[in-house]
């Protein structure tokens, strides 16, 4: 099937959902993107802008019009919703979902005990904003966008999903599910638990009338930038990726530990060594995103 052909059905018009319904709509690339969100406002306010062609009156409505489904919600309203929908799926159709997580949808996908066309994945090109207000139509331009095919997932749908998102303006990258978690858990997750303890700390701390809140200048401000995410899909992230984040922050105070007794020791070796790899490391980061 060709791209122009598909027909398209999104499933949550946040931030993320809305932005490739907007883009897909945008620039023209399928035949059709139908859309539906549990409030119905939403859906209504993405019709009007013209960011999807028609709404669905439910989800079986849209189901029955697509041939990519795309749930773009958060992550237990995915799995919630997988064995509804994958029982609505015929085998000609395919699921995409956007959720962040990896591992845990494809273990409910396989729980469904038949064959589907479901591919889990994870565009890196989320902020701190959320709704559909915060669609953008280069929203996921030169992004990494992660996918994991369930292994009854056919090859051809796999190839359509990358063109899909090579359209979209970013870049397609097959991983394997458990990898990605523990990756993200590091990259994203950890970044998230760490500005909410930082803002935390620094709001229990703040007794003189505002004033440790007045020094809060661009490196706190960048710190802390998600602790302005919903607090929803934050909760939702840590509770289901919850043994990777574990891991993850273990690490990172055994990181922390050795920093601390650097300090302590007075250790300018140690710690100047830690300040140039992690400023190396930082540049790296920021050339790969630059190509």
């Amino acid at each position: 099937m060709k791209l122009e052909q598909l027909k398209v059905f999104i499933i949550g018009l946040g931030q993320i959902g809305g932005s490739i319904a907007k883009t897909l709509t945008g620039k023209n690339l399928v035949a059709n993107v139908c859309g539906y969100d549990s409030d119905k406002s939403i859906t209504q306010l993405a019709e009007k802008h013209r960011y999807i062609h028609n709404p669905a009156e439910s989800i079986a409505d849209g189901l029955s019009q697509a041939d990519l489904i795309i749930l773009a919600t958060p992550i237990r309203t995915t799995i919630r919703l997988i064995p509804e929908i994958v029982e609505q799926t015929k085998t000609n159709q395919a699921i995409l979902d956007v959720a962040g997580i990896q591992a845990g949808i494809l273990n409910v996908v396989s729980m469904q005990n038949c064959s589907v066309n479901y591919i889990s994945g994870h565009p890196i090109a989320g902020s701190e904003k959320t709704g559909l207000e915060a669609a953008t139509v280069d929203k996921f331009k030169k992004s990494t966008f992660f996918l994991s095919p369930a292994d009854t997932t056919k090859r051809e749908w796999i190839g359509i999903v990358r063109e899909l998102i090579l359209a979209l303006g970013a870049k397609p990258v097959l991983i394997d599910p458990r990898k990605h978690d523990s990756l993200i858990s590091r990259t994203s997750n950890l970044p998230y638990l760490l500005a909410i303890a930082l803002m935390n700390l620094v709001s229990r701390g703040d007794n003189s009338n505002g004033k440790i809140r007045q020094m809060a200048g661009g490196s706190f401000r960048s710190a802390t930038r998600v602790a302005l995410s919903s607090p929803d899909l934050t909760l939702d992230m840590f509770l289901s990726n919850g043994d990777c984040i574990l891991n993850a922050l273990k690490d990172f105070q055994t990181e922390l530990s050795a920093i601390s007794e650097s300090i302590s020791n007075r250790d300018e070796s140690s710690l100047r060594e830690r300040i140039i790899l992690a400023k190396q490391q930082r540049e790296i980061i920021d050339r790969i995103q630059d190509e």
